[in-house]
């Protein structure tokens, strides 16, 4: 009887050790399918799309959609059209397009904020003065182009945000090119044939030059990173997917189709 049991306890182990794999291998799977079902309906229920932590609702993306299409649909007399109907390719190709913009911008405004670079509130109430100054300096003018695109001071202080943003972290992306005596002697020598002598006319070109250079090759790079990371965190829903968006196709897959 002590032979049998003896024999019976490596069975019983074997057989705990399976059961425990089974329900750990039941634990993970379960896990995964609630990460992956939360990634889905990570987006809310308003929502057409979301960058991190920010959402793009159903309202602003109609809104901006009017917006993009009072600017630049205008005729030849200056009157705006109808915008084109919900569903039709016209409104698809401007819904993709304003939705690009609009993940675009929060992109820049993350990106802007994770360098500490983000425009203050203070900084853009300044632009603002500065933007109606020099071109809404007729009293009422600004309210007419407002109500003439149907659009917000908010609507402008976005647009101005996004450019100030972008002009920042270009500055940020660039700040550290050190041009050298040795590398404006080294363009000089190799283009001598297009300046005369080295005067300080000619190095201020050669420095801008290289200047130039330098920053395209570091944003080129920067460029690179940032729109991969920003469509790794960008989430579409299906009916409003563009190339920005995490779970967009991928472009070799979609021209095969």
């Amino acid at each position: 009887m002590r032979g049998y049991l003896e024999k019976d306890v490596p069975q019983k182990s074997s057989f705990r050790r399976k059961v425990v794999v089974v329900v750990i291998l039941v634990i993970v799977v379960t896990v995964a399918v609630l990460f992956i079902k939360s990634c889905r309906e990570d987006i809310p229920s308003d929502s057409v799309a979301k960058v991190g932590n920010t959402s793009i609702s159903k309202k602003t993306l109609k809104h901006w959609v009017g917006v993009t299409y009072r600017n630049t649909q205008v005729g030849e007399s200056g009157a705006r059209g109808s915008l084109p109907k919900k569903g039709t390719p016209e409104y698809n190709q401007l819904s993709a397009e304003t939705m690009s913009f609009l993940i675009r911008s929060i992109w820049m405004d993350q990106e802007a904020d994770k360098k500490g670079v983000s425009v203050s509130q203070e900084d853009l109430d300044k632009k603002l003065r500065k933007t109606q100054k020099e071109f809404f300096s007729q009293p009422g003018s600004f309210k007419e182009f407002l109500k003439k695109n149907s659009m917000t001071k908010e609507d402008v202080e976005m647009r101005l945000k996004l450019e100030m943003n972008t002009s920042r972290v270009s500055d940020y992306v660039t700040k550290d090119i050190d041009i050298s005596k040795e590398d404006i002697e080294k363009y000089y020598q190799k283009n001598r044939g297009d300046y005369g002598a080295l005067n300080k006319t000619n190095v201020r070109k050669i420095k801008k030059i290289i200047d130039n250079k330098q920053r395209n090759k570091l944003l080129k790079k920067f460029l690179k990173e940032y729109e991969k990371k920003g469509k790794s965190r960008t989430k579409c829903r299906k009916d409003y997917i563009v190339a920005e968006c995490e779970n967009a196709p991928d472009p070799v897959d979609e021209a095969a189709a």
